[in-house]
């Protein structure tokens, strides 16, 4: 099975600006195990996931401004749903709707993600409650996001203090062993080499 991607914008509910910026409720977390590859508009960058800024500017007009008189008449969002999707052509659908496009995913929705992989040659540590891990005798944070989770250290061939962490496939940053930190990987937007 290939890796798919999901293409967000860096901030909340699908990331965070942490060193290793998965999402504190699991959701990016989550899609990593299914073998969905998070991927991150820059910040700043809406254009770099403008289908999504556009149907959030339709929802904005349609269901929010200017916000109805009582909180009964400010449900409007099945509405919006039907219309969006069933109703009102998409200029970049072809003047389609996005019902007549949709087809659902031949793959198999599991009831519990998969355990993660890792090779044989990647260092595993389990993230303990405070987001720290055991690192040759020293604790290290890592990130409280990762609670309970196994993550992988690989090291970098052109230096030997600095290893590539990763969880599953999805790789979280560079941890410099001398100093101790974490940095952020070199390509964290968009479907970088190492994505």
């Amino acid at each position: 099975m290939g890796v798919s991607g999901i293409r967000t914008a860096g901030g909340h509910p699908h990331g965070q600006r942490r060193p290793l910026r998965l999402a504190r409720r699991r959701l990016s977390a989550w899609w990593v195990r299914l073998g969905i590859r998070p991927e991150r508009a820059e910040p700043g960058r809406p254009d770099q996931n403008g289908r999504h800024e556009r149907m959030r500017r339709t929802l904005k007009e349609a269901v929010v401004v200017p916000p109805a008189a009582t909180l009964t008449e400010q449900q409007r969002f099945n509405r919006f749903v039907t219309e969006y999707n069933t109703e009102r052509s998409h200029e970049a659908l072809d003047r389609r709707t996005p019902a007549e496009c949709y087809v659902p995913s031949p793959r198999a929705y599991p009831t519990q993600p998969p355990e993660l992989d890792y090779a044989a040659t990647t260092t595993v540590r389990k993230v303990r409650q405070n987001g720290e891990v055991r690192w040759k005798g020293r604790w290290v944070f890592l990130s409280e996001v990762r609670v309970g989770e196994p993550v992988g250290f690989v090291p970098r061939d052109d230096d030997e203090d600095v290893w590539e962490v990763f969880y599953g496939f999805h790789p979280l940053g560079l941890f410099h062993e001398r100093t101790l930190e974490l940095s952020p990987p070199s390509h964290w937007h968009g479907k970088g080499e190492n994505l």
